[in-house]
């Protein structure tokens, strides 16, 4: 079964294409947004873009078990909103049959808001058969969103 390396957020990934190599941009522990009542966001969705470009990304970085025999997995990301509610669900192939290693970016162009407060970020890998699927967490990424404190100036 692929083990689970790392997984993290960022606004930005860029992989070298002459070396293979993963760089990072601002991995961030959340966001400040301007205070909003429930009845201003549609959706209960807010864009985190700019231009048609995606500001947050999550990169996930799997290898296999044994390194001389390709397989491949089943993965899920689940984001929780602060009370607990599941506001998203992702599939992640995870794909080591030519390779050894494998990175997943899923990319994010707008963000289910429920309210501020910490958003976790779940990463759980299929166990089990496909009929009888077990789902194991390998990684949670808190995430806050806290409303700006900040006074229009007159």
């Amino acid at each position: 079964m692929a083990k689970h390396v790392f997984s993290a957020l960022c606004s930005k990934s860029i992989i070298d294409r002459e070396t293979n190599q993963l760089s990072l941009i601002n991995v961030p522990e959340g966001i400040e947004i301007s205070p909003i009542s429930e009845s201003e966001y549609k959706d209960n969705t807010i864009p985190i873009s700019g231009g048609g470009q995606y500001v947050m990304e999550l990169v996930c970085l799997w290898r296999r078990s044994d390194f001389s025999v390709s397989e491949k997995g089943h993965a899920r990301l689940v984001v929780k909103s602060p009370s607990g509610e599941k506001v998203s669900e992702v599939d992640i192939p995870i794909n080591l049959e030519t390779s050894a290693q494998s990175r997943n970016i899923i990319k994010f162009p707008a963000f289910s808001f429920k309210g501020p407060g910490t958003y976790i970020y779940v990463l759980q890998q299929q166990k089990g058969t496909e009929k009888k699927p077990r789902w194991i967490t390998v990684a949670e990424i808190p995430f806050g969103i806290t409303f700006s404190q900040k006074q229009p100036s007159d």
